[in-house]
């Protein structure tokens, strides 16, 4: 496990201000920053892309920029905590045309339930883009199915 993955957090509990927390039930993992998840994250629901590694899709396709990377984002420390996934193929086809990186993973579906996490809109340049915390212990690739290809270029 990185470093990033042994790290505490005395506040990972995803305090909320101004009423009841959804995901006061939840379990966050102890590298997440302070108020991570953010404020406006709802519940996880709902059909999902992500761009994986595998086929079949394996845990270690679902793992955040920042355990990945060993270390978490000083831009974006909260963002950097979770996992990238899009409502719609045309923005996931977008960003590998965009991002090379990208291109050689094929796209895999699944559909979020409550217990799974909290997502929240975070995208600009890809409209359907959400970040996704997942908490402690879950595991969503059984619920994914490669559905695409990899990204093809145009006279590839």
């Amino acid at each position: 496990m990185s470093d990033v993955a042994s790290k505490t957090s005395a506040g990972n509990v995803a305090a909320q201000e101004g009423g009841a927390n959804p995901t006061s039930s939840l379990t966050w993992p102890s590298f997440y920053p302070d108020r991570c998840p953010p404020t406006g994250a709802t519940l996880a629901e709902g059909v999902v892309l992500r761009l994986v590694r595998n086929d079949p899709p394996s845990a270690d396709d679902f793992l955040p920029w920042s355990v990945e990377n060993g270390r978490v984002d000083k831009f974006k420390p909260c963002q950097s905590c979770a996992v990238s996934v899009f409502d719609r193929l045309d923005d996931a086809r977008k960003m590998q045309r965009r991002v090379p990186a990208q291109r050689s993973k094929p796209v895999a579906e699944g559909e979020l339930k409550s217990e799974m996490g909290v997502t929240k809109p975070t995208g600009k340049m890809y409209r359907t883009h959400r970040s996704w915390w997942l908490p402690e212990g879950i595991d969503p690739s059984p619920v994914f199915n490669v559905v695409a290809p990899p990204f093809q270029p145009e006279g590839a």
